[in-house]
């Protein structure tokens, strides 16, 4: 009954918004709501230029970290942990010397299962909990300084280093340590794009910090030196290959043998607190994190699409769809037909039609950015080549960080939406050619907070015109 009411207001929606001489019904203007940017901040409407942004009054990001803590130390000791912050993003990464871990003391799932072997698994069986011992070092802990580092509770570097247990000496095992150096990170949400993609450039930029990368490396030269570890034990997810393109074949900590002496250990900086959705006030359009380009180029290079070219007047609208992404989804629903994926276009194949029917100098496609249908490398390369990217807010869009200047980004929200703003900050850090346009309430069809959605054709093809007029 609830996909029939939706396809009867579809219907509706068709024949009150379809501009005339689309099949469907005549035009019935639809005024869209628009945000007005706050002064000195970030743009949400209008196109992203240097212009339209006073100079810098403050120094902008640069790639170091502002602060230093001496987290862990003893005089004469051959262990230390020294963590650094970024004040304004409140950004913590943290590197210690002869680190050991003892991976029978780490209470956390195998990680990497088919989701279907493990279904119904509780996400917290996939986040690492320290016995006494999991975790140790010849140094003395510095409370205050693990106090600072904590300051945001809930991100995995606070348990891990609240973990870690000072020891007398060294352990034996230690005279022959890890051959390559350790970079630990406990990956959030891994199955959505925008989260896996902020832990993919968190790990690049600690190791940019910690002299082993930049954007003329390749994974191979990554690989030889550097062995990412997953502290989670979270099931296989279609972006686990994401990791292994860009810095060689990651472990889970289960798949430690034994107590592992590492002689340097990085430990990533949590997720929330990523410079790529942080803007410094006073920082004018694509001045707030240049090390953001030298991701995207190395990603690109590391993908082999470097030499990409962008497809004039290529119009992809993405797609969304349901899949299975962690243990944790309910399958009757994922089964359902009756029950859309949350933040669905129900016309978005109409939306192609219209580009086809209307705009004959573009091209209309749309592409279902869905990891278990489309991988990484494929979705990179859809953005790339786009002139134009239209989707609904949604992960997918943090795909702007890998596009070029010449390509134009379009984020449809509805006005509950309007205070998520992390994919115009990261344009905003890129100088990105982006515009998120507030179509009114009544876009939403169904039940209250259906979370699906009918774009009106007319205004979509107005938005695209002004930003690509007709030939």
């Amino acid at each position: 009954q609830q996909q029939q009411q939706l396809q009867q207001q579809l219907q509706q929606r068709q024949q009150q918004s379809n501009p005339a001489g689309h099949p469907g019904g005549q035009s019935t203007p639809v005024r869209a709501v628009t945000t007005r940017p706050p002064p000195n901040y970030y743009l949400l409407s209008g196109r992203f230029n240097k212009a339209s942004n006073p100079p810098p009054s403050v120094k902008c990001y640069e790639y170091k970290w502002d602060k230093l803590l001496s987290t862990c130390k003893r005089d004469g000791s051959e262990s230390k942990i020294v963590c650094h912050r970024q004040v304004i993003t409140d950004s913590t990464m943290c590197e210690a010397t002869n680190f050991v871990i003892d991976p029978t003391k780490v209470l956390v799932s195998k990680g990497g299962e088919d989701i279907m072997s493990v279904l119904g698994r509780r996400e917290p069986l996939e986040l690492p909990r320290y016995n006494p011992g999991a975790l140790t070092v010849a140094c003395d802990m510095a409370t205050d300084a693990v106090a600072s580092v904590a300051m945001f509770k809930g991100n995995y570097l606070t348990s891990l280093l609240q973990s870690v247990k000072s020891t007398p000496s060294l352990p034996t095992v230690c005279q022959t340590p890890y051959a390559k150096v350790a970079v630990l990170i406990m990956r959030e949400e891994y199955a959505n794009l925008f989260h896996a993609l902020r832990d993919l450039f968190n790990t690049y930029h600690a190791l940019v910090m910690a002299d082993l990368a930049g954007p003329d490396s390749t994974p191979a030269e990554i690989a030889a030196k550097v062995q990412v570890i997953w502290l989670d034990g979270h099931a296989k997810g279609g972006l686990d290959e994401a990791w292994e393109q860009l810095f060689g074949p990651p472990i889970y900590v289960s798949q430690l043998t034994e107590t592992t002496c590492f002689s340097r250990v990085i430990m990533v900086h949590p997720g929330p607190r990523s410079i790529i959705h942080q803007v410094k006030p006073g920082c004018g359009v694509g001045q707030g994190a240049p090390i953001m380009g030298d991701f995207a180029t190395f990603a690109k290079r590391a993908l082999g699409l470097a030499d990409v070219p962008v497809v004039k007047g290529l119009v992809t609208i993405i797609g969304r769809a349901k899949y299975l992404a962690h243990p944790r989804m309910n399958m009757a629903e994922l089964k359902n037909d009756a029950i859309n994926v949350s933040r669905a276009m129900l016309n978005e194949k109409e939306l192609v039609a219209a580009i086809q029917t209307h705009r004959p100098d573009l091209r209309g496609r749309l592409v279902v950015m869905s990891p278990d249908s489309m991988n990484f490398a494929a979705q990179v390369r859809a953005v790339i080549e786009s002139e134009v990217v239209f989707a609904f807010h949604g992960a997918a869009m943090a795909h702007i960080i890998f596009a070029s200047r010449a390509t134009s980004f379009f984020e449809a929200s509805v006005p509950r939406y309007r205070g998520r703003n992390h994919f115009a900050l990261i344009a905003r850090n890129l100088n990105a050619d982006y515009m998120m346009h507030i179509f009114p309430r009544t876009a939403e069809v169904g039940p209250k907070n259906s979370n699906v959605f009918v774009i009106p054709v007319d205004e979509f093809l107005k938005v695209l015109a002004e930003h690509i007029p007709p030939a």
